[in-house]
């Protein structure tokens, strides 16, 4: 081959076992770098704050409703037994 020329090199048999590790090293450096360049990406951290600060809102409506609901629940009781009793 013309490359096998120009840099002078020779065949060699490589055992299966390196080129495994090799394809393995290989995969494990794209990763690496995906990852990288996911930590370093800014642009979803906006829309996640927002989503957690949606939750936390909905968290607090639906406590605040449920003991809203539990007092009303008690007035309404309360109501019922003295319309009963008159």
């Amino acid at each position: 081959m013309a490359s096998d020329a120009l840099y002078g090199a020779e065949k060699v048999a490589v055992p299966d076992c390196l080129v495994f590790i090799l394809m393995e090293r290989l995969k494990m450096d794209k990763l690496t770098v995906a990852l990288q360049r996911f930590a370093q990406d800014e642009e979803g951290v906006t829309a996640i704050e927002y989503g957690l600060i949606a939750a936390l809102i909905a968290v607090v409506i639906i406590t605040a409703i449920t003991a809203v609901g539990k007092n009303l629940d008690n007035i309404f009781t309360k109501i019922a037994a003295n319309l009963a009793a008159a």
